[in-house]
């Protein structure tokens, strides 16, 4: 894919967002592990009741459209390092949940059969690897989980080894949006991805300067990292959350049809991000909140 061409793909553009994980269970916050100091095997049993019994790809995509978003993005991997694909890195995934499926591949089956465009996230802070622990990065634990052996060079390996089974297995991935920059650099991270995906935009979260946009959070107000030469603002329809929350505090669609006309003129994508359920649907209120988003302006129709 030519750079002309993949700069065209991602402009100007609505994206839908979506962190969902076992941290769903805990209905509180994505990183409720960290915030309430959760011992390690007391969150470990989120797993067991991770269900996605109403899991449907296709809802997930319905939703996207009713807004006018052109790609997903899904947290493959959070800071909790909980995989949401079939890897042979780790029993830390979903085969180790009553889910039992490849969230990935069925919403990457779903999104090629209905012509919607995927990306995917990943965090680097990983609370679960035995190798992760980096201090010189934030959105870590206190402290090493008793047992770790902090070592990046055996994590960074595993790291590759994540994103080579994320970019190979499941047909074109437009973006990858690291998350949390480790402050350690490694370019051939992105060297990789952009191997098996000649055609992928990455964000500048990563492990080397050469991200290919910036993706400020919450209204412009988090850059992450440097600005690059394009940008992509992120934002979740509870104020408080990116994943479930069963007390949201839902933004009005006032606010968020602000978002995404102060970023359309300036040229700029939105990520607007749901917290499905564990049990796999997305909540009603934020359904109704994207419908009443999309009744505040014309943002099926691009310029």
């Amino acid at each position: 894919m030519d750079n002309d061409r993949r700069w065209r793909l991602f402009e100007r553009r609505l994206g839908m967002f979506v962190h969902w994980g076992i941290y769903s269970v805990g209905g509180v916050h994505e990183q409720e592990w960290m915030r309430r100091g959760m011992a390690k095997a007391d969150y470990e049993r989120y797993a067991e009741r991770f269900g996605g019994e109403r899991f449907d790809p296709d809802a997930w995509i319905d939703a996207a459209e009713s807004f006018g978003a052109e790609y997903v993005v899904l947290t493959a991997k959070h800071h909790d390092g909980f995989c949401m694909w079939d890897t042979a890195t780790t029993d830390w995934c979903v085969r180790r949940t009553p889910f039992g499926r490849d969230a990935v591949d069925e919403l990457a089956a779903a999104c090629r059969r209905r012509g919607m465009r995927l990306g995917l996230y990943y965090s680097n802070p990983d609370w679960h690897h035995p190798n992760a622990f980096n201090p010189r990065s934030t959105h870590q634990l206190p402290a090493p989980n008793p047992g770790d052996v902090p070592d990046m060079a055996k994590y960074r390996a595993c790291v590759k080894a994540q994103i080579g089974e994320l970019l190979t297995r499941y047909g074109e991935i437009v973006c990858l949006f690291w998350d949390i920059p480790p402050h350690i650099e490694d370019p051939e991270m992105n060297a990789l991805a952009r191997r098996l995906q000649p055609g992928i935009m990455i964000n500048n979260r990563g492990w080397s300067d050469d991200g290919d946009y910036s993706t400020p959070e919450r209204g412009e107000g988090d850059q992450g990292s440097a600005p690059a030469r394009f940008t992509e603002v992120c934002d979740s329809l509870d104020a408080d959350s990116w994943g479930y929350n069963a007390n949201a505090k839902w933004h009005t669609p006032e606010y968020l049809a602000g978002i995404i006309a102060a970023a359309r003129a300036k040229g700029w994508n939105v990520l607007l991000n749901v917290g499905p359920k564990p049990d796999g649907t997305i909540p009603a209120e934020a359904l109704a909140l994207l419908s009443r988003t999309a009744a505040k302006g014309s943002f099926h129709d691009l310029v």
